[in-house]
């Protein structure tokens, strides 16, 4: 999954929409491993970390640009 963070630079080319889609792509991955931590302990803890940060990230670009 997501094992590195997703720099700044990386995603102000990318469009509203593609923008859009990632963000709805990282919040799957949160609700899954939200799901997987209730039946097991999760052996990547920092996973869900850079997850929460990348789409902090990717709020911020969409929160600037509108």
């Amino acid at each position: 999954m997501a094992k590195t963070k997703i720099k700044a630079k990386d995603i102000a080319p990318k469009g509203k929409e593609e923008l859009n889609m990632d963000l709805k792509e990282i919040r799957g991955k949160l609700l899954g491993l939200r799901m997987r931590r209730g039946e097991t302990r999760n052996k990547n803890v920092k996973e869900v970390r850079e997850l929460k940060k990348n789409a902090a990230r990717i709020l911020t670009l969409l929160n600037k640009n509108s």
